[in-house]
């Protein structure tokens, strides 16, 4: 069967980081993964946005999707890649440490929906304060709350942490995780 054009060009785009064996195994189990026909032309246009955004961010993304591939959550891969295309505008350090560091948060989120839900709150959260963002990411706290874009948890009354002084609370999202208390 002949491999479809945009396939053909992820598998290139994603080979010079990753080497061709690598990049066509990745490219395979995204069309498996794939939760809409369009996934694969997603994932190529955006990665190439995000290659005209910071090369040097797109490649974090591109050595993350295999991280993302083993928690089993390359599903997610277009609106993780969205997201993180957003957080990149704003600082290229803060795209490289979403991409390093989001794949372990999306694999504590079991539910598809949720992690759904994750992804699209803090796109509109980055999107919303888009050029001033500092220290933004999706991280785990304590393994049981998902803060999007930085945000400050509900106990800090929305005031701005010692590390960023001046800053507002953008929102916190709560979401329970199969994890033990």
């Amino acid at each position: 069967m002949e491999i479809p054009d945009t396939h053909k060009q992820l598998i290139a785009t994603l080979a010079e980081e990753l080497g061709p064996a690598t990049a066509q195994h990745l490219v395979s189990r995204l069309v498996e993964a794939a939760a809409k026909p369009n996934q694969v032309e997603g994932v190529l246009l955006l990665l190439d946005e995000l290659i005209e955004v910071s090369p040097k961010v797109a490649r974090a993304a591109i050595e993350s999707f295999l991280d993302l591939q083993q928690r089993d959550r390359l599903s997610d891969a277009v609106a993780w890649l969205d997201l993180g295309i957003a957080l990149a505008e704003s600082s290229g350090a803060i795209g490289i440490k979403f991409f390093k560091e989001s794949p372990l948060v999306l694999g504590l989120i079991e539910s598809p929906l949720i992690r759904s839900l994750v992804l699209k709150t803090a796109l509109e959260l980055a999107e919303q304060s888009a050029g001033g963002l500092a220290g933004d990411r999706v991280r785990t706290d304590t393994g049981r709350f998902c803060c999007c874009a930085g945000v400050h948890p509900p106990n800090s009354g929305g005031r701005p942490s010692v590390a960023d002084p001046g800053r507002e609370s953008l929102g916190y999202i709560r979401v329970k995780t199969d994890l033990p208390e």
